[in-house]
């Protein structure tokens, strides 16, 4: 008998014990994706600068458009990483850690969790009056088509612009590196 109740005790701390690794374990996954999306943010936000910047040193004239479009831009990934920190929060289960960064960036982001997002971040709303007005002013910008075709046509077409692509395609190697180092267990 005391075999038995030795058994029964120790079955239950293990229990116990698994049952308090699980949140901690998801905890630190939920941590370790958070801090992929904080990188990701920084990345993103380093290309677009140093993309402005470019388009102004070429064609000083794209200046107030080159602007826009960077606030446009950045806010736009901004808004993605608080939507991404939200599902982290209320479900991060939908935030898929496992399949490379693309699957990681392109979760599923339903009409509910942007009510949601909406009724209770006076930020998110404020960000989401940002994002029309920034993109009524950069598709309604008089040079949007020419610094649309430069882009296009003229930077695409290797120098700095290849540089500062690789290296946010470099970064986004390393967050793929770094997330594969998130684990769940």
């Amino acid at each position: 008998m005391p075999d038995s109740k030795f058994a029964l005790a120790l079955s239950g701390f293990l229990l116990l014990a698994f049952v308090k690794a699980g949140p901690a374990a998801a905890d630190a996954y939920t941590t370790c994706l958070g801090e992929i999306a904080d990188a990701d943010l920084e990345a993103k936000t380093a290309y677009q600068r140093a993309l402005r910047d470019l388009i102004v040193d070429r064609r000083p004239e794209f200046a107030e458009l080159a602007d826009i479009n960077r606030d446009l831009q950045l806010l736009l990934a901004q808004m993605r990483f608080a939507r991404v920190d939200y599902l982290l929060t209320t479900a991060p289960e939908r935030v898929d850690g496992k399949n490379g960064l693309s699957r990681f960036r392109n979760f599923d982001w339903t009409q509910e969790d942007l009510d949601r997002m909406t009724a209770n971040s006076t930020e998110y709303r404020e960000q989401s009056v940002r994002l029309e007005r920034l993109k009524g002013r950069n598709q309604g910008h008089p040079d949007w088509p020419a610094m649309r075709s430069f882009v296009r046509s003229e930077m695409s077409e290797g120098g700095a612009f290849a540089q500062i692509t690789a290296d946010f395609i470099e970064a986004g190697a390393a967050l793929e590196a770094r997330m594969a180092g998130c684990s769940e267990n």
